[in-house]
């Protein structure tokens, strides 16, 4: 007969639970300051805006969900893509910027295109080319650097973490979530980019 497992590990779920949260919870103060430094630069563009707090919002709910369970699911990321392109397109109807429009959908094309050969000939989750294109589109409207540059750093920090848990764990078959260095390096980017 087998128990619910050792006393040691049903006590540190609760734990666990609560740092994921007090994470989200920093995190979400953390967009909202970074907004706030936002204003004197997308004062005239809110639904900019919008899609940049937008894209924190459910990139930062991805990563946890990937970084807990290896899974990236559809129903948050094909509803973003219809989200931002919406919001993107409306603030083009506003200001008339639709060079920026254009150049949003042909990085998110390019990016989608990029990740999906390297689906098809590495190990790189199919989940991971879908969010890839997600994050792009804000990135995208940002600039064509912005939109090299945010998947870039995704995989320089994908690539270090990787390096940390093979020398920690000793083992290449440890398997690592890749969403949240995906997250983390477009969020430096499209900040950084907005906020300049």
């Amino acid at each position: 007969m087998t128990g619910p497992g050792p006393a040691s590990d049903r006590d540190s779920i609760p734990l666990r639970r609560g740092l994921v949260h007090l994470i989200l919870g920093g995190s979400y103060a953390w967009t909202f300051v970074l907004t706030l430094g936002m204003r004197s630069s997308l004062g005239d563009r809110p639904l900019l805006t919008a899609a940049i707090i937008y894209t924190t919002m459910i990139g930062l709910v991805l990563a946890v969900t990937d970084f807990k369970t290896h899974r990236l699911p559809n129903a948050f990321i094909w509803p973003s893509y219809g989200i931002l392109g919406a919001l993107l397109v409306s603030q083009g109807v506003i200001t008339q910027e639709w060079s920026d429009v254009a150049r949003a959908g042909l990085v998110a094309a390019a990016t989608l295109a990029v990740f999906f050969l390297l689906h098809r000939y590495t190990s790189l989750g199919l989940g991971d080319v879908k969010l890839a294109g997600m994050l792009a589109i804000p990135l995208g409207w940002s600039s064509w650097t912005a939109g090299y540059y945010g998947p870039a750093l995704g995989f320089l920090l994908g690539a270090i973490a990787g390096i940390v848990v093979l020398i920690t764990t000793k083992s290449s078959k440890t398997h690592l979530a890749f969403g949240p260095y995906l997250v983390a390096g477009a969020l430096v980017i499209l900040y950084t980019s907005a906020g300049s």
